[in-house]
């Protein structure tokens, strides 16, 4: 009889030292995870004030790249954040406009209220946040928040900001709303310009305010897609045309 309560109690000993191994265990695994979840939230946050001025220039999509968000894409590329292990690199797409009219995003702006003026899809990052670009001629208010991306365009990820300049705009030429926005990591974008993905320009402000942003995506890219031919005058023949296969 004492050798069966023995061993039931050694039976015992074991379940709970195998249960406190099980419960340290999912313990550690928590902690070792944390960074990845945590990380995962903080994509979401709002971007932070840049570091660096590696910003103000353009991404023109490849014609060949199918991703269903950046696809026939023109993206500004605005501000570069700190980030843990790699900076961070946001843009805006600017030739994708959305349905949501600006009287709807902001019912207490008047001054948009007649417009038949809309918010442009930035990216597929916090689709819901809303953020502006816009022309000023002198440094904006700190109240406003706003970033210097290069010679007048300034952009504000602060939702209060872009309302107020939305309030008092005269110009809606001179202002863009976007919902979302677009973010890699410095060696995600390095990668996807590597294998051909994306061309990059700068190329002043056209692009961000043009009349029919339908149309920037492929006027951008007709100057910088390579062509397959190339026509030359040969030396001294100023009537002759020869057409070459160009090496590019």
């Amino acid at each position: 009889m004492r050798v069966a309560i023995f061993v039931i109690a050694a039976s015992q000993r074991k379940d709970r030292i195998a249960f406190r191994r099980g419960l340290l265990l999912l313990v550690l695994a928590l902690f070792a995870f944390a960074p990845v979840f945590f990380g995962l939230g903080a994509q979401q946050n709002s971007p932070e004030t840049p570091k660096g001025q590696n910003q103000g220039w353009f991404l023109i999509a490849h014609r060949g790249l199918s991703d269903p968000f950046f696809a026939k894409s023109t993206v500004l590329i605005v501000m570069t954040v700190a980030g843990k292990p790699d900076p961070g690199v946001v843009g805006l797409i600017v030739n994708k406009r959305t349905k949501m009219k600006l009287a709807e995003l902001f019912p207490h702006a008047r001054s948009v209220k007649k417009q038949d003026v809309t918010a442009y899809f930035g990216g597929p990052v916090d689709i819901h946040a809303v953020s502006a670009v816009f022309r000023a001629s002198v440094a904006p208010r700190e109240s406003v928040h706003a970033i210097h991306v290069f010679a007048d365009i300034y952009v504000t990820f602060d939702p209060k900001s872009a309302e107020e300049l939305v309030k008092k705009s005269k110009q809606p030429s001179e202002l863009r709303i976007f919902l979302g926005r677009s973010q890699w990591t410095q060696p995600q974008l390095r990668h996807e310009m590597r294998i051909g993905a994306w061309y990059s320009t700068h190329d002043g402000a056209d692009p961000i305010f043009a009349s029919d942003p339908d149309k920037v995506w492929e006027a951008l890219l007709d100057r910088m897609e390579p062509r397959p031919y190339v026509d030359y005058h040969l030396p001294g023949v100023k009537e002759a045309t020869v057409r070459s296969r160009s090496a590019l």
